[in-house]
């Protein structure tokens, strides 16, 4: 399996596995960014990614950020027919501003099997299961 990508500019630095295994790819900066407290940034990557039919890629959180900076990812999909820039999407929920230098991690992408069902509207669906309709705790917390 190959995933195609192209560097937007050369500043940019190709994704890389932390580990031979590592199902992500980590996503770099290229410039030195600050996301202030309670606010959101979209990281352009420099990168577009030519995703074979049936896969999408996933942007998701690296842990380290996650929990060292109190960084989320926001919207994280990436449909197999775009074929522009990605924007890496972070949400700062500490009190301080989060600081990233050109070349730090700030995110990494999975690339997953999609499938594309067919949509059949039904006038009842069946609720006939253990759980039923339950939901928000209805197994516990």
């Amino acid at each position: 399996m190959q995933l195609k990508v192209q560097r937007l500019r050369k500043t940019v630095k190709l994704p890389t596995r932390g580990t031979q295994y590592s199902s992500g790819l980590d996503i770099y900066t290229d410039k030195k960014i600050t996301i202030e407290p309670h606010s959101d940034y979209l990281f352009p990557t420099g990168l577009r990614f030519e995703i074979p039919i049936g896969y999408d890629l996933v942007v998701e959180n690296k842990s380290g950020i996650a929990t060292k900076k109190k960084l989320d990812v926001g919207a994280n999909i990436i449909d197999s027919d775009y074929r522009g820039e990605v924007h890496i999407h972070l949400f700062n929920t500490s009190d301080k501003p989060q600081e990233f230098n050109k070349g730090d991690k700030i995110a990494q992408i999975i690339m997953r099997l999609v499938e594309y069902p067919e949509l059949i509207e039904i006038e009842n669906i069946n609720i006939e299961t253990e759980r039923g309709s339950g939901g928000f705790g209805s197994t516990g917390i």
